[in-house]
């Protein structure tokens, strides 16, 4: 989720260290679609609950889900990112098709035939032994 860096910084010939916080490319997606979506929290409320600078907020917002206005849908996380509930839907909605729509729907969905492979088998395992689909 977050990290830190340090980094030397002089005040006046004096050095000193300052931790720089790092912050993964999934976690600034998450949050980006957090703060786009309809019931979402503003970049104020972001920043209040997280600590995050409002202009690191706005730069993100700008980089990963495009300027406001420009667009009415929401950017939608990697399926890497995708919840339960999402990757059950993608499974259902491609159960009946043949290898060559798999793959079709796949590049259109930006996954992999071995991720939705991967997703088949989880699910599976987790109607037998009673755990989610999380992975």
């Amino acid at each position: 989720m977050s990290g830190r860096l340090r980094s030397k910084f002089s005040k006046k010939g004096a050095a000193r260290e300052k931790e720089i916080p790092y912050y993964s490319e999934e976690y600034k997606e998450k949050l980006v679609v957090e703060m786009m979506s309809p019931n979402g929290r503003s970049i104020s409320e972001i920043h209040r609950a997280t600590g995050i600078s409002e202009n690191s907020l706005y730069s993100w917002k700008n980089r990963y889900g495009g300027v406001e206005g420009e667009s009415e849908e929401v950017r939608q996380p990697r399926p890497e990112n995708w919840d339960g509930e999402r990757k059950l839907l993608a499974l259902i909605e491609t159960a009946g098709l043949n290898k060559q729509e798999m793959s079709e729907y796949c590049r259109e969905n930006g996954l992999y035939v071995e991720q939705m492979e991967r997703w088949k088998e989880f699910a599976i395992a987790g109607t037998e032994s009673g755990t989610l689909l999380t992975r």
